[in-house]
């Protein structure tokens, strides 16, 4: 009786959404463009009740127009209860140009989601998969749809990056269309690449990673074109906004994706990644990552236990059931956990130390070498005074200082009892001693011993491991480097050291492709992993194998030196990517990727003539890699700048840029140790580099030596040496003049220099001895003697050259370019001039000639007028009017700037002074406005001054998912919570400190931090209950504080 469903309701064209059921009662239907009415057909289920459809003639055909219709059918029972069905009918218009859907079936999600109204996506393949198929779906049949031009059901082709596919939409009337971008990236194949041809190899390395680019990016305005892998291009920006091989400064859009260059890339044949295994096949790059899949030569070596138990170590300290006695002894003690306070005690120290530099009349922030001497000279007074206890204190000071002022050693850090290492350390020693037989206590303790260099104790541990589980790569890996770290090598076991670290090494490379193309573990990436390429003690050991083997070929089918060094560049400049850390492991990262760099160019100094532009380009991006790192400068830093400079030089001596560098590396050593007895040589090379650099703008950039750098300590030298060894032929001439267009350019006497060096020592100089600088002289009579001498050995080289030159053959022709005119090496020159008194005017010239030639030099560049502006906006007028003098004080007082907001312009304007010691301050200063003006207190932005590990990440809510309207605002509702509550739990959990703003978020914390609170936030604007959103986050923020 009062039954008013429908048993049936349908339409003759299209369907129902969502599919009829007789309690739902409202549903959409969308039509062609070319449908002009639809047929109902519908049946109650009660056969005594009726319907009528409101509307029009009552009839089951219904007439439509474009756009939306509303039908609406109301159901009579018998006893006049009703129920209205309500069917909203959407004809599309024949202009309409739109996608209903689009998919890339099997491999990625499209990122943000699709919607209609959003044209730009991207998603993220596996670097195995080389092909996939877009389907888009079109809600009109009638409407014309094409990818990359072509039939949409054809695959796209992905280049080896990033590839850009574009779907097209017409209308049915085909008087619009619409485009669609999806930015498909493959991910970077875990490999160097080795290209078949060199030219290739050469235009397509990245002068970051040393192997092919990956998703190339070029810097607009560069000239000849400067082109980096993106994410490492991000990482160089990241502490300073200049274009990191000329130093000018990027402005917005600074960057460009190179797809030509991509494609060509794709396009040019590579060897395979196991050529060192026996693999002779050649491919395309595009092809390469399926390729490494299935090579047969692809499998992980198997280890077999027979190379350990047959051993002759093994034989008498494991074969009987009496094991060795390891010299380790340790005692379990209950140790009380203590609150970490070893930020609080660095800063107390510092500025204890800075407190006895004022007394010895050193004011600001004097050099780490000037800290010292002024604390050596109390100790020496406090001793004279007969203040012994005192004294002892300032003498711990001084070590500490000491550890702050060289490289970073893992040693150092393992014998600090703050350290979380040497923490860390104890622990492993506690679970030894409870049990001396298991394995991985041994494999633990035996690394942390090789850290704090006791390599013997540290051998007597792994080699147990190794003995309990002859089979495991990571115990041969590090008894391998053990065994090389001994006093006085590994003796008669090199071959044993040798192939124990090939086996861990290529453990970790099959294991890149084993776990490839969506597995759900990939523990090798992982830095806990004693085998992984983001672990520093990993990278440093298979450093230490390419060192090795660069003396001696490994046994058997194993990895060249170049091809191990080569992996570690690349992985470690991946791990410096992927760890935007500043801290002790990030630094020792540098490290590695840096001493791989140079091993890398040394080499390709001592390959045959013909490569002076290729090793140009390394110089150029290693010497931009050690001005941008976050290591602390240091004596070894420098020299390793200095001696890359000179390479450089040597390979191109007519590159004005090249000598601008060599320049800019003199005067770094200058301003290191200003008071030394050589510095008025340093500073007098300098400013003839900066001159050089000057005089050969508009020039060749090929030809004779200029006379500034023939007049320099360091070039004379060279030639001596090679005229004393009686080597003064064709492939030594090229070196000190190098031939101009069609000729070899030679480089006998750099391959000889090298094999006078140290085979890995940055600290150490060519030939052993101190880099000697030519004296400055302000008149040219005072250098006429060696520079007339040097010419004279020049012309006589340069005659001798000219008579072979029908013979040199080049492996790589490059064109003779001409030297751009730059402000940088009058920057240069201006800055060095300014180091003393009686040459300050000149000085003043040169800046006045920069600003004229490059006015945005003033806020870009180091000098007199370095600047950064930040904007306010209105809204923050006030705020910072009454917290000026609490933003005043930090960036004046602690880091040296001079600061004011400028009342036309409405900026706050940082700027450096001669005051300033650390140029990174101009950044933290920049950073701790930034977030005030986004909106952070005070005193949580203070924090980018005092910590090194704060970042500050900005996302908009409509990146996450495109909301409007009501949707947006409850989205934003769900992340603040009731009066803030959800917010204050999300920062409490993870740490941070988050601004709401409009549809901005800003979130200030550490890098882990970060990620933990922008996927809480991310839940929210999804739509996950905020009770879930705290489960999650306390059980990652607990799993983080047990981590180590």
């Amino acid at each position: 009786m009062d039954n008013c469903d429908l048993e049936k309701l349908s339409v003759c064209t299209g369907k129902l959404d969502p599919p009829f059921q007789p309690l739902i009662t409202n549903y959409k239907v969308n039509v062609p463009s070319n449908v002009s009415k639809i047929t109902l057909d519908l049946l109650t289920s009660d056969s005594g009740a009726s319907y009528k459809i409101l509307g029009g003639d009552g009839s089951k055909v219904i007439q439509l127009k474009d756009g939306m219709n509303i039908i609406d059918i109301e159901v009579i029972a018998e006893d006049g209860t009703t129920k209205k069905y309500t069917i909203q009918v959407t004809k599309l218009s024949a202009s309409t140009a739109e996608l209903h859907g689009l998919q890339i079936p099997g491999h990625a999600q499209l990122q943000p989601e699709f919607a209609p109204d959003v044209f730009e996506y991207t998603c993220t393949v596996a670097f195995c998969i080389t092909a996939v198929t877009v389907q888009p779906k079109v809600p009109d049949s009638n409407m014309q749809v094409s990818v990359q031009d072509a039939d949409a059901c054809v695959a796209v082709q992905l280049m080896v990056g990033e590839t850009l596919v574009e779907v097209q939409v017409s209308s049915a009337d085909g008087t619009k269309s619409q485009l669609y971008t999806v930015v498909i990236t493959r991910e970077q194949i875990p490999h160097i690449v080795t290209f078949n041809d060199l030219k290739d190899q050469i235009e397509f390395e990245c002068a970051i990673s040393l192997t092919a680019f990956y998703r190339p990016v070029s810097i607009n305005g560069s000239d000849p074109k400067h082109i980096f892998s993106a994410p490492y291009i991000d990482v160089l920006t990241r502490r300073s906004k200049v274009d990191p091989l000329d130093e000018r400064p990027l402005g917005e859009g600074w960057k460009t994706p190179e797809y030509e260059v991509e494609r060509r890339m794709s396009a040019a044949l590579v060897k395979c990644c196991f050529s060192f295994q026996g693999c002779e096949t050649v491919v395309k790059f595009s092809d390469l990552g399926e390729h490494a899949i299935h090579c047969p030569h692809k499998q992980e070596p198997e280890l077999d236990a027979k190379e350990v138990t047959d051993s002759q170590w093994y034989k008498t300290d494991f074969a009987s059931s009496d094991s060795p006695e390891i010299q380790t002894k340790h005692t379990l003690e209950a140790k009380e956990e203590t609150q970490d306070l070893s930020h609080a005690k660095a800063a107390g120290r510092e500025e204890e130390i800075l407190a006895i530099c004022r007394l010895h009349g050193l004011q600001g922030q004097p050099s780490l070498e000037n800290q010292l001497k002024a604390l050596d000279a109390e100790f020496q007074q406090l001793k004279e005074q007969g203040q012994s206890s005192r004294a002892d204190y300032i003498q711990t000071l001084f070590i500490w200082l000491s550890k702050q002022a060289g490289k970073v050693t893992w040693q150092a850090m393992v014998s600090d009892e703050e350290s979380p290492l040497h923490r860390a350390f104890l622990k492993y020693l506690d679970a030894w001693s409870l049990n001396p037989e298991h394995w991985e206590y041994n494999l633990y303790v035996g690394r942390h011993l090789l850290l704090q260099g006791k390599c013997r104790e540290a051998l007597q541990h792994l080699q147990k491991a190794l003995a309990l589980q002859p089979c495991r790569a990571s115990t041969r890996f590090y008894t391998g480097l053990a065994l090389l770290q001994q006093d006085g090598g590994p003796g008669p076991r090199e071959q044993e050291a040798v192939m124990y670290l090939q086996q861990g090494l290529e453990h970790v490379l099959a294991q890149h492709f084993t776990t490839a193309g969506g597995s759900p573990e990939r523990e090798h990436l992982e830095a806990a992993i004693p085998l992984s390429v983001t672990n520093a003690q990993f990278l440093r050991g298979c450093l230490s194998l390419g060192e090795w083997l660069r003396k001696a070929p490994g046994p058997g089918k194993s990895m060249s030196a170049e091809q191990v060094l080569h992996i570690v560049a690349d992985a470690a400049a991946r791990s410096v990517c992927g760890r935007p850390s500043r801290g002790a492991v990030g630094q020792q990262l540098e490290w590695v990727l840096l001493e791989a760099h140079y091993s890398l160019l040394e080499d390709l100094v001592a390959q045959p003539r013909g490569r002076e532009h290729w090793i140009a380009k390394r110089c150029q991006g290693l010497t931009a890699l050690i001005r941008l790192t976050s290591i602390p400068a240091c004596r070894e830093l420098l020299d390793m700048q200095e001696k890359v400079c000179q390479l450089g030089v040597r390979a191109t001596p007519c590159s004005s840029h090249a000598l601008y560098l060599l320049g800019a590396a003199q005067l770094a050593q200058y301003d290191n140790n200003p008071d030394s007895k050589d510095s008025p040589r340093v500073l007098g090379e300098a400013r003839l580099s900066f001159r050089a650099s000057i005089d050969l703008e508009d020039m060749p950039d090929s030809g004779p030596p200029p006379t500034q750098l023939a007049s320099q300590k360091w070039w004379q030298d060279q030639v001596e040496r090679e005229k004393e060894k009686g080597k003064a032929t064709e492939p030594s001439l090229n070196v000190t003049a190098p031939a101009g267009r069609g000729t070899a350019r030679g480089r006998g006497a750099a391959a000889r220099q090298r094999a006078a060096m140290p085979a890995k020592a940055p600290g150490a100089r060519p030939g052993g001895t101190p880099s000697p600088r030519a004296v400055p002289t302000a008149q040219p009579s005072a250098a006429t003697a060696p520079a007339a001498r040097s010419q004279a050995n020049t012309s006589t080289l340069s005659r001798l050259r000219n008579r072979t030159q029908h013979k040199a053959t080049s492996a790589v022709n490059i064109p003779v370019s001409v030297n751009r005119r730059s402000h940088t090496p009058r920057l240069g020159l201006a800055r060095a001039l300014s180091r003393t008194e009686d040459t300050q005017g000149q000085a003043c010239q040169l800046y006045e000639e920069v600003i004229t030639m490059a006015p945005e030099a003033s806020t870009g560049f180091g000098g007199s007028d370095e600047m950064r502006k930040v904007p306010v906006p209105s809204h923050r007028y006030t705020p910072l009017k009454e917290n000026w003098l609490k933003i005043f004080t930090p960036i004046v007082e602690h880091l040296h700037l001079q600061v004011r907001f400028n009342l036309k312009t409405r900026n706050v304007e940082i700027k450096t002074c001669k005051e300033t010691e650390d140029i990174s301050s101009l950044t933290r200063a920049t950073d701790f406005v930034k977030a005030f003006v986004l909106g952070f207190q005070v005193e949580d932005a203070l924090a980018l001054i005092r910590l090194d590990e704060l970042f500050l990440e900005t996302f908009d809510v409509t990146d996450v998912k495109p909301l409007k309207g009501d949707h947006l605002s409850r989205a934003i509702g769900r992340i603040a919570g009731k009066g803030g509550k959800t917010k204050f739990t999300i920062e409490n959990v993870t740490r941070t400190r988050i601004v709401l703003a409009d549809t901005k978020i800003h979130i200030l914390g550490s890098f882990q931090n970060i990620k933990m609170a922008r996927t809480a936030i991310c839940n929210l604007i999804l739509g996950s209950p905020p009770s879930k959103v705290y489960g999650n986050i306390r059980a990652v923020a607990s799993r983080v504080a047990e981590r180590f």
